[in-house]
């Protein structure tokens, strides 16, 4: 699977944050449940309490009270900050990442409360689509 810089990406986040699990959108999409598409940002979970420098601390504490932000080559890493969760090593671009299972990406949508979460109306209608798709799963 072929996507814009995302091995130098991958990489340059290992690099620097160390262990991480893939999540979010590019899960389902690195297990074949979605269709493959450009990527506006990639969620990640570390399981680590402090950042490198040049990571923007997250104003916003949805899924974490600890997490990150930083722009590496075009694409937005978003950070979560906690137990790294179930996941299986997929090749991507030659590079074997861990990517959260598809049981633990389950659980997660279908534990959200909406109202709990926030954040803006386009966000609330992501997060309430996901948790329906994965209920028809």
């Amino acid at each position: 699977m072929k996507y814009n810089n995302m091995r130098e990406t991958l990489e340059k986040i290992k690099e620097e944050l160390g262990d991480y699990v893939i999540c979010g959108s590019l899960a389902f999409q690195l297990h074949g449940i979605e269709p493959l598409r450009s990527t506006k940002d990639i969620d990640i979970i570390v399981d680590r309490t402090s950042a490198p420098d040049g990571w923007i601390k997250h104003t916003s504490s949805r899924f974490t009270e600890l997490g990150w932000s930083k722009n590496i080559n075009g694409e937005w890493i978003d950070v979560y900050s906690k137990s790294l969760p179930e996941y299986n090593i997929i090749n991507v671009d030659g590079l074997y990442v861990a990517v959260k299972s598809v049981n633990a990406l389950i659980s997660h949508y279908l534990s959200l409360d909406l109202e709990e979460i926030g954040g803006h109306v386009r966000f609330q209608n992501k997060l309430a689509e996901r948790k329906a798709f994965v209920q028809s799963l």
